[in-house]
């Protein structure tokens, strides 16, 4: 053997030595091992169907099987059904608390148990150049929409703290650009003609297609006197504004400062006067999400006949329309 140089595993056996395996052998037996381990798609699924939304995002990324389980529309329908029969839970959102900054949004979370209430997280979101107040629309299946008439309508998730930016609709155009000559607009042709952008505006309702499952934001605002309000509305999957016929509303205007509420497929808006202030001649405005056709119907039988408007209020109460009329010495009848 003279002469010769010994192999590695000669000289480890010479000295006695051992050596860790290395880094990549070390992974490749650990794999090995993992990969003896089978879980059945079904508890997989059982596990996830539980975790909060913020893991379930993370875990998209794990491997294709899980992205398309995560995001089908039955895991949703699964989860979401889940998460209502742990208890109910409130959102607070608010932009313009005391000592608070004008471009900052807050919100908190609040779950209800039958006996406490349980504070959730609580988030700060800033606007950096926004200076105004923001209008904020109602929730729809945690969704909400806040906006201006000219800051674009931003659409937030506040469990995953996802935000969408949409388009500008044709009434914040008006109200950013006109009279402005330079500023050319799309050519649109608006249903009626608007004599005062920033008089018209309302407040902007968000609902589900009971049919499709599609959300759709609705921004429906009083025009002139003559005409029936204008619609906007814009479906979530396509991001594009489109106006809606609303002739079937003849005369009626929408009641001003009122936040449209959805419920079992619908929104509903209560009625003003000419101008779009309250009036005792109240009724109600349903639009169908899925067929988009509208309809003016009375209010029920216990509301006052001659009920102002603004002692009249809307909600949605577990998926159901809830009315009730505000009477004397604070009473309250739903």
């Amino acid at each position: 053997m003279s002469g010769k140089t010994s192999s590695r595993g000669q000289q480890d056996e010479i000295s006695g030595e051992k050596h860790e395996p290395t880094p990549t052998k070390e992974i490749k037996r650990r794999r090995k091992e993992f990969e003896k381990i089978h879980i059945p798609n079904e508890i997989v699924e059982e596990i996830l169907v539980r975790l909060p939304v913020k893991s379930l995002t993370r875990f998209q990324t794990v491997s294709k099987h899980w992205r398309t389980l995560i995001t089908s529309k039955y895991f949703g329908k699964r989860h979401m059904a889940l998460e209502k029969s742990k208890g109910c839970k409130l959102l607070f959102v608010c932009d313009d608390f005391v000592d608070r900054a004008e471009d900052t949004l807050f919100l908190k979370t609040v779950a209800l148990e039958k006996t406490s209430v349980s504070e959730g997280d609580e988030q700060d979101f800033e606007f950096e150049g926004y200076k105004g107040f923001l209008d904020i629309s109602e929730s729809c299946d945690g969704l909400v929409c806040f906006y201006d008439t000219t800051r674009a309508v931003e659409v937030m998730n506040p469990t995953t703290t996802m935000f969408i930016e949409l388009p500008l609709l044709r009434i914040q155009q008006l109200c950013i650009y006109k009279p402005n000559p330079e500023v050319e607009l799309e050519p649109v042709q608006d249903p009626n003609p608007v004599l005062d952008p920033v008089m018209t505006c309302s407040q902007i309702g968000v609902g589900k297609d009971s049919v499709s499952g599609s959300y759709k934001l609705v921004w429906m605002y009083n025009t002139s006197p003559a005409t029936p309000p204008t619609c906007e509305v814009l479906d979530l999957d396509g991001k594009k504004w489109r106006f809606v016929n609303t002739t079937s509303l003849d005369h009626h205007q929408i009641l001003c400062d009122q936040r449209p509420v959805f419920a079992n497929g619908s929104l509903y808006w209560l009625t003003g006067d000419e101008e779009g202030y309250a009036t005792t001649q109240t009724k109600l405005i349903v639009l169908d999400l899925h067929t988009e056709m509208f309809q003016v119907i009375q209010t029920p039988p216990f509301i006052t006949r001659d009920a102002s408007g603004d002692k009249i209020g809307l909600c949605n109460l577990d998926g159901r329309l809830c009315i009730s009329e505000l009477k004397k010495d604070c009473k309250q009848e739903f």
